[in-house]
């Protein structure tokens, strides 16, 4: 897999001034998923958002405002890898 995945918005968006295209997302790291089960602990329903926020290196706010279906697949893509440590896979 490479070290950066693309991910190109089907439905593009205006925050705070910059418009949206698409988020790039680096892959995660040990750190990442260490803060987000520590913010699963705190509030489960942010805790996602906030992991996205940290692989695309945008402020967590701007992820609130991604259309429904452009967010989807960037949550899929953070849980592969979740998948993939739980179950124990070296692949990547």
């Amino acid at each position: 897999m490479s070290a950066m995945t693309v991910f190109k918005l089907e439905f593009p968006f205006e925050f705070k001034g910059t418009t949206y295209t698409e988020f790039t997302a680096r892959r995660p790291k040990v750190r990442d998923v260490r803060e987000f089960i520590k913010n699963l602990e705190k509030n489960a329903s942010t805790a996602m958002e906030k992991a996205i926020a940290n692989l695309v290196e945008i402020d967590e706010a701007v992820i609130a405002d991604i259309d429904i279906e452009d967010y989807a697949p960037m949550k899929k893509y953070f849980e592969d890898f979740l998948q993939k440590m739980m179950s124990g896979s070296e692949e990547s």
